[in-house]
């Protein structure tokens, strides 16, 4: 509503006397007094009544340390009037890399779309109009004890807040130790190796998440009938600490939420080697990391060193439909194997154990070129014995949910391996990874509220009575509104 000084001020007009009234003297050297346009000016001073408030988000329950954290921080005018107001979210120390995004509804304007670090914005905003943002960071791995943080509307310029009770909202948190998934895979793509031959493995280590991980080991000792190893090391995701090197690996390496470092070893079997060469690679988290899944944490290839009968070069290749899901989301997976020649392969295993955070997996698969021994369909991981002639191609579809529970990042990786008495040519495209970012997500609901009385007037002295009714619109339920 305005809130207007007129009847104010015409009350007292009383008091004041037109110069016209007063006496010669009296007039000699005295102001002229003009009320009505004294009255006019103040007249023009209204204040704007609003009701501006502020609801903030996040994080239900406990965080990790080291994991991503979203806000959803909405200002809202519920009117009468317009009203100019600044919104404040500075962030505490224990969250860094923050960024935002905001919408804006009803016309209101003066926020920033996207930006950095602490949230400052000047907004005007009409009766019934709101602005959302959405605040990302990640909490520093050494952070402890609670994670609070708060956001503030104020009204500004000729706006009067009817109702400051809810111009400030506080997101609460409990931080516990980091946790994450560490997983390592290690393939040469063959079950058999020749005395004397040139042996290259693929070692794959991931972390899924949720917490980043700094100071992770990483260890491969290699047998001692492989010797003159060199290794190689790429990363990706921010992920840290790894180098080239020759001999045994062992390596302290820095792991964000859905990272990868990918070795690449290569050694010489010795002439004199017989049996079995068996090789391990680990990897260990660090003091004041939780593992959540120590069974994924070491990976074994095992050859048998006999003649080679034939060669062939197997591959596979693994995508996934997007770079990111949401907690609860779908997920689809395409796999594609091929057998490049130059021999045909009968009995390759095709393998692909689905991470723990994928549930409802189920698969079809196609093969053309000659190709047999695919499952058609089935559910959960898989795992074919296959035969590939010279050419030929076996395509599976793999589909599933993301866990409701999932966070950080998804890897997930499949491998094709030559039987024995088949020489792969080409190890390194033995295996295939995809990964899917975990995108952060907070619980949003549309909550409304509707007040109705009997009539548009009442008589003094009269009941009234009013109808108020409470509504969730959804999508979620909501407990301690």
């Amino acid at each position: 509503m305005r809130t207007s000084f007129s009847h104010f001020m015409r009350s007292l007009e009383g008091l004041f006397v037109p110069s016209r009234k007063l006496s010669k003297r009296a007039r000699r050297g005295q102001p002229r007094l003009r009320p009505r346009l004294l009255l006019e000016s103040l007249e023009d001073r209204r204040l704007m009544a609003s009701d501006l408030s502020i609801t903030k988000t996040g994080p239900v329950g406990s965080v990790a340390a080291g994991s991503a954290v979203s806000y959803t921080v909405v200002v809202n005018n519920a009117g009468p009037d317009a009203a100019t107001a600044s919104v404040v979210d500075t962030l505490p120390s224990s969250i860094s890399g923050a960024t935002f995004t905001s919408s804006a509804t009803g016309g209101a304007t003066g926020n920033t779309t996207s930006g950095t670090g602490n949230l400052s914005n000047s907004l005007t905003l009409p009766a019934g109009s709101s602005v959302t943002y959405t605040v990302t960071g990640n909490v520093v791995p050494t952070a402890t004890g609670t994670l609070s943080n708060t956001a503030t509307v104020a009204a500004t310029g000729t706006t009067v807040d009817t109702n400051t009770a809810n111009n400030a909202a506080t997101a609460t948190s409990t931080l516990t130790a980091p946790t994450a998934d560490l997983a390592i895979v290690k393939t040469n793509g063959a079950s058999t190796t020749a005395a004397g031959s040139t042996q290259t493995y693929t070692i794959i280590v991931t972390n899924s998440g949720p917490s980043a991980v700094t100071g992770a080991t990483v260890a491969d000792t290699l047998p001692g009938t492989l010797s003159g190893a060199t290794f190689t090391a790429t990363g990706t995701g921010g992920a840290t600490g790894f180098a080239n090197g020759s001999g045994n690996l062992s390596q302290t390496v820095n792991l964000p939420a859905g990272s990868t470092i990918t070795y690449t070893v290569t050694g010489a079997v010795s002439g004199t080697a017989t049996g079995t060469i068996s090789n391990s690679a680990t990897v260990t988290a660090p003091t004041g990391v939780t593992e959540i899944n120590t069974v994924n944490n070491t990976a074994t290839d095992t050859d048998t060193v006999g003649a080679t009968a034939t060669q062939a070069d197997l591959q596979i290749i693994k995508t996934s439909g997007g770079t990111t899901t949401a907690a609860g989301g779908n997920l689809t997976y395409v796999i594609v194997v091929t057998n490049n020649g130059p021999t045909a392969v009968t009995g390759a295993t095709v393998t692909d154990t689905l991470a723990s955070s994928i549930t409802g997996a189920t698969f079809t698969s196609t093969s053309t070129g000659g190709a047999t021994g695919a499952t058609p369909s089935g559910s959960g991981s898989i795992a074919d014995t296959v035969n590939l002639p010279v050419g030929s191609r076996i395509t599976y579809t793999v589909t599933g949910t993301a866990s409701s529970t999932a966070a950080g990042a998804i890897a997930n990786a499949a491998t094709v391996t030559a039987p024995a008495g088949v020489a792969d040519t080409n190890p390194s495209n033995n295996i295939a990874v995809a990964s899917n970012v975990i995108a952060p997500t907070t619980s949003q609901a549309d909550l409304s509220i509707t007040k109705t009385s009997g009539g548009t007037t009442l008589a003094p002295g009269s009941a009234a009575t009013y109808v108020i009714t409470v509504t969730n619109n959804g999508p979620t339920a909501v407990t301690g509104a």
